[in-house]
This record gives C-alpha cells, structure tokens and sequence, in this order.
C-alpha cells in the first residue's frame, strides 16, 4: 500500500495474519468505516507470502477506517486484530491553464486637450 491512502483511489491492502493460510476456503477482509458502517472485501491469499491476505481496494471517505483479516473452513473461523488506516480527502486537480487576467469593467478616461 502506498505512504497516503485518498479517497477513490483504488491501492492493494495487504494483511500480514502470521498463519499458514492455505487450509482455508473463505479469505475476507472486514471493515469499519469512519461512520461506524461496517462491511467486508472478498480478499485472496498474497501470492509471495501464504500468511497474508490482500484485496484492491477503494475507500470512499475519508478519515480512520478500521480493517481486521477473517479466514474460515467447515467450522473454524479467525479473526485478525483490527489495523487502522488513515484515508486523506482527494487532492484538488491541478490545472495547467494559465492564469486568467481581469478586463477592466469601464473604458479608460480620454485625455482633454485644450483649444486655442
């Protein structure tokens, strides 16, 4: 995962469980959302590393999430401590127009030359 997680970007979440994952059937990686809505990614087995889970995936606000591992098979289930995860406000977009310059609203005054 990168240094700086925003919103709508999508980044690989890896979770390191320290247990041999390949007995189990069901890999997810659960959530709470800063709102305390809670939910789940369907995640895999990492493919260099068999004790850890990873998903790609996209937070939609931002704040502290909290993400916890889950694995299961027939009746055995784990849970992983919870990871927090600081999820940054998108960036303003750069622009690369150049910068615009004001009109004047009013006609500049005219200069009066006397008569003789």
């Amino acid at each position: 995962m990168s240094d700086k997680v925003f919103v709508s970007d999508t980044v690989r979440l890896i979770l390191n469980t320290g247990k041999v994952l390949s007995t189990f059937t069901l890999f997810k990686i659960k959530y709470k959302k800063p709102n305390g809505i809670k939910g789940s990614w369907i995640a895999d087995i990492y493919p260099t590393n068999n004790k850890c889970l990873y998903a790609d995936v996209t937070f939609d606000s931002p704040d502290i999430w909290k993400v916890q591992a889950y694995v299961s098979k027939n009746n055995e289930s784990y849970h992983g401590m919870w990871a927090d995860v600081k999820v940054y406000s998108q960036l303003a977009p750069t622009t690369t127009l150049a910068p615009t310059t004001v009109a004047p609203t009013t006609a500049p005054p005219t200069t009066m030359v006397p008569t003789t």
